[in-house]
């Protein structure tokens, strides 16, 4: 394959294998940048005709940039698809604090955007989001309770990051169902004064 031919180098990117899939590798878009205005228009079309369906597609829009390739991120935050909904909120345009809310909130209600949810939430400590949070953390078990108690404690200035190991032992009662993640979720909402 040319060197010089950017859009082609690009279409091979963007041939899913499993390693690809596994590693979380993204088209090439920094190719993007060095086609015409003509392949830019081709790209353009071939994303949207086969539809977004996933963070590497929402990215080469982005970096598309054109009113189309806008338009179709734009309709992507309206997707049924929470996970891919909350993705889409960290492209094109700044979305507004409602819709990126809303996003997230949709997103903790469900099993397949959760993990996303959880992410976004960090940085969005608004009430609603708190008390969604909260509720997330009632009706869930295992590695995405502990991601949520995690963002909790970081939205309320108790770690530098949601990711930090500090308060691991008190976060593990949460993985688990049963007496420990009552009396756990009892001290969590005395210490940060949570919703019930």
């Amino acid at each position: 394959m040319a060197l010089d031919d950017p859009m082609a180098e690009f279409l091979s990117s963007m041939v899913m294998d499993h390693e690809k899939w596994h590693d979380g590798i993204g088209y090439d878009v920094h190719l993007i940048d060095a086609m015409t205005d003509e392949q830019k228009s081709a790209i353009e079309s071939k994303l949207i005709a086969k539809g977004v369906s996933d963070w590497r597609d929402l990215e080469a829009l982005d970096r598309l940039g054109t009113p189309g390739a806008t338009a179709a991120i734009l309709a992507t935050r309206k997707s049924k698809d929470r996970e891919l909904r909350v993705r889409a909120q960290s492209y094109g345009p700044p979305p507004s604090d409602e819709d990126r809310e809303a996003a997230i909130l949709a997103g903790l209600q469900s099993d397949a955007g959760r993990s996303k949810a959880i992410d976004a939430a960090a940085n969005c400590p608004t009430p609603k989001i708190i008390k969604g949070l909260v509720e997330c953390l009632t009706k869930t078990v295992g590695a995405d309770a502990y991601s949520v108690v995690a963002t909790l404690f970081f939205m309320h200035g108790k770690m530098d990051s949601p990711h930090s190991m500090a308060h691991r032992q008190f976060f593990l009662r949460f993985v688990e169902p049963g007496p420990d993640k009552d009396a756990a979720m009892a001290e969590l909402r005395q210490k940060f004064k949570l919703p019930s």
